[in-house]
């Protein structure tokens, strides 16, 4: 009812009506809506505070001032085994609990409005034995009255999880620690005084032979002060340190071992000797360098793909392709030219950071914007779609296109360096040529990779704001955005037909589950789906990138994730559709 409708009713003025309503308000006896300009009141549907208390699985009970029992829910009164009338009205210290002892019982009298204390008590039961945790809260009741609450959270199963964890965890250290393969123990002087078999048989050493004699692996210069010193911090407190290093098999092969080192000592704290436990990590070391090599690659790729999107209208993608393939061949030189009109046009020349010929970059970045002429079959025969060698007949015309400033690398020491050659290219386009300059025995690592990058950048200089690289290359690509670092996903006519496996995880899909033209509008939040669904349009319907713009999407149980998506137009099996790149933000 209105303010009005109740003053007709009860027959007493707006304003006096309005001041009683203002009270009941506050006392929570009734509640308000507003609707337009007018106050609608009615009465209130809380639930009371002793019916919520009730509900909760912590025992709790209230004390007033005086310190008597006002309340106690259900889970306190069948902890205590009592009934609320048997202690209501009665004082604290006139009735004995199993949960309240004599330091509990001095906080509840000392306690203050707002004052919370913690306490954490063991109760043995009849049956069992429980822990709780247990709150001192001093409170003010509705009638303005000070009070104490105590609650009691039952954290028995929580402390007994916790201990089992607790052991599991000593025995399984203690099982790693001693895990071996090879072991040799020796005197403080490095005397062996014991060798097991596994041991000799990798050095191919004869037990009897070693005993005695001094301990001195073949380790590597730069990492025989590191062992040194990791053996010389070993101390009655600190009796052992792990630790990774390189050795030097008898085949001349470098090899990778993980040793647990414990120093032995008397009670007195006097080293005695050492034991050292350790097994052959040498393939495991092999492939986390072909892991990290792999993951430098992908990050590199993500970090291109992604600048690619971000780059303006103003900004060189000729500069910033050669930038990035520069870090993908530290020890090479790229030479990036474009083709129009029939000529070619000296754009970059980068070096990577181990480059050591300064003075041939210098010459080469004085001739930038030169242009000489090329016909277009010629351009074409040179421009293969991967990197090969780049013929001396080619390297003889670019010498004499660029003269004395070329620095030398395509005449006089042709010798000395090694030059291959990829076209720019998307479809029958050719766009331009790179030349991967090296020195012999330092070529690139990753061919690739070059040739991804170029692949994109292609598309881009085609189209600075399309992405239809996997047109050329798409097995090569999806294999790539599958272990990009990245979360990737290309959808379709409004459907999702790729997630990457990062993007699946975000998105809580199973790496098996077929996607199955699934509605990229279910991982939306309801919120930015009017935004998002204009978005989609003007990729599909105008051709153009969209800018990144923070979003919410959602996974498959209802989590909202908080993310910046950044979408440009691709081509996927065929069809015109959007690729989008999620960067989460938390």
């Amino acid at each position: 009812m209105s303010i009005t409708e109740i003053s007709r009713k009860i027959g007493i003025n707006r304003n006096s009506v309005a001041k009683y309503l203002d009270v009941l308000l506050i006392s929570g006896e009734v509640e308000v809506k507003k609707v337009c300009t007018a106050k609608l009141y009615f009465l209130s549907e809380r639930v009371p505070l002793s019916e919520m208390l009730s509900l909760t699985s912590d025992g709790i009970i209230v004390l007033n001032s005086s310190g008597v029992i006002d309340f106690a829910n259900v889970r306190f009164l069948k902890i205590e085994g009592c009934q609320l009338d048997e202690i209501v009205g009665k004082k604290l210290s006139d009735v004995s609990f199993t949960l309240i002892d004599d330091e509990l019982m001095e906080k509840v009298f000392s306690s203050s409005p707002g004052e919370i204390s913690e306490k954490e008590i063991h109760v043995e039961m009849v049956d069992e034995s429980q822990t709780f945790r247990t709150k001192c809260i001093g409170t003010v009741l509705p009638d303005g009255c000070s009070a104490t609450t105590l609650i009691f959270e039952d954290i028995t199963k929580k402390r007994e999880c916790q201990e089992r964890l607790r052991i599991k965890e000593a025995l399984y250290r203690a099982v790693v620690e001693d895990q071996s393969e090879f072991i040799i123990r020796y005197r403080p002087d490095r005397t062996i005084t014991f060798v097991n078999d596994a041991y000799c048989r990798a050095f191919g050493i004869d037990r009897q032979e070693v005993i005695g004699r001094v301990f001195a692996p073949s380790i590597p210069a730069n990492y025989r002060e590191k062992v040194s010193a990791q053996l010389l911090s070993l101390t009655p407190e600190n009796p052992v340190v792990s630790f990774a290093n390189p050795v030097v098999m008898p085949d001349g092969n470098e090899g990778w071992h993980q040793w647990t080192n414990r120093g032995i000592f008397r009670d007195s704290g006097t080293l005695i000797g050492y034991q050292s436990v350790g097994w052959d990590i040498t393939e495991q070391m092999r492939v986390q360098k072909v892991k990290y090599a792999l993951l430098e690659e992908f990050t590199i790729l993500s970090d291109f793909s992604g600048g690619l999107m971000m780059l303006s209208e103003d900004d060189d993608i000729w500069s910033y392709c050669a930038e990035t393939l520069a870090k993908v061949s530290p020890s090479s030189l790229m030479l990036l030219f474009s083709y129009r009109d029939g000529l070619y046009h000296f754009h970059e020349a980068v070096s990577g950071k181990k480059w050591g010929d300064n003075d041939v970059v210098n010459t080469l970045n004085i001739a930038k914007g030169m242009q000489f002429p090329c016909l277009i079959d010629s351009a074409r025969e040179m421009s293969s779609m991967d990197l090969q060698p780049f013929s001396e007949e080619w390297a003889g015309y670019f010498g004499e296109a660029f003269g004395n400033s070329g620095g030398g690398i395509f005449d006089a020491k042709i010798r000395s360096y090694g030059i291959r050659s990829m076209g720019i290219m998307t479809g029958n386009d050719l766009l331009g040529v790179c030349l991967v300059v090296s020195e012999n025995g330092n070529e690139p690592r990753s061919d690739s990779l070059i040739e991804t990058i170029l692949n994109q950048a292609a598309v881009m200089i085609q189209n600075r704001y399309m992405l239809n690289s996997m047109r050329l290359t798409e097995k090569r690509y999806e294999s790539l955005l599958n272990h990009s670092a990245s979360m990737i996903g290309i959808h379709v006519g409004g459907n999702i037909l790729y997630a990457n496996p990062r993007l699946r995880e975000l998105l809580g899909i199973s790496p098996s589950e077929d996607l199955d033209y699934l509605p990229f509008t279910d991982f939306i939040h309801p919120d930015d789906l009017e935004f998002v669904t204009q978005r989609m349009i003007q990729v599909y319907s105008e051709g153009k990138a969209a800018p990144p713009r923070k979003e919410r999407l959602l996974d498959t149980n209802g989590n909202v994730k908080e993310v910046m998506v950044f979408s440009l137009p691709t081509v996927y099996h065929g069809k015109l559709g959007s690729q989008f790149i999620v960067q989460p933000l938390s």
